[in-house]
């Protein structure tokens, strides 16, 4: 009879163990911070138009896709300037995923996203009108991050780019005080 019963316990303990093995591991909670869960300033310089950055979730279409945006950033020309700044915190190998995109319905100029780390500008990419770009950054030992948008010039743009993912990943805890 004990034998049958270690038996059962055998064959339980390895069938437990095989599902939590295959079990998924979410992308979003293995070794994540969304860029948001910092510490985090509005930096934009405002006009009389009004808001240039807004925290809101959104479904948005980008290259006849509908995706969520969790913020969204305009710029009208070059006196207007979208942007936020976060502090942030690593302690290793850690990398900024971002991605981000003008809706399909969106003309004029494209605005361009630049990143900074620690105030030193890293990359600059032109958001274009139904096409999700992705920024990969590595920010080990950065201590803050900026995102901003700008019109490269005076005037001509207005529509919005859309943020669908900003994550660090990597060895990385939330920048808090």
């Amino acid at each position: 009879m004990t034998l049958k019963r270690n038996i059962q316990r055998l064959v339980s303990a390895l069938s437990i163990s095989t599902v939590c093995s295959f079990a998924p591991i979410s992308p979003a909670s293995a070794n994540s911070v969304h860029i948001l869960d910092n510490t985090c300033v509005n930096t934009s310089v405002t006009d009389r138009l009004g808001s240039l950055y807004n925290q809101r979730t959104e479904d948005v279409s980008i290259g006849r896709q509908l995706l969520i945006s969790f913020m969204r950033m305009r710029s009208y020309g070059f006196e207007s300037i979208a942007s936020f700044t976060c502090r942030i915190q690593t302690t290793g190998t850690a990398t900024l995923e971002l991605q981000f995109a003008q809706a399909d319905r969106a003309g004029g100029v494209p605005p361009t996203v630049s990143v900074y780390l620690d105030g030193n500008e890293r990359k600059r990419v032109a958001a274009q009108t139904g096409q999700l770009r992705t920024i990969l950054m590595d920010v080990t030992r950065a201590r803050s991050i900026a995102i901003q948008v700008q019109c490269p010039r005076a005037q001509g743009c207005g529509n919005y780019v859309y943020f669908t993912k900003a994550h660090l990943r990597g060895v990385v805890a939330p920048g808090r005080r």
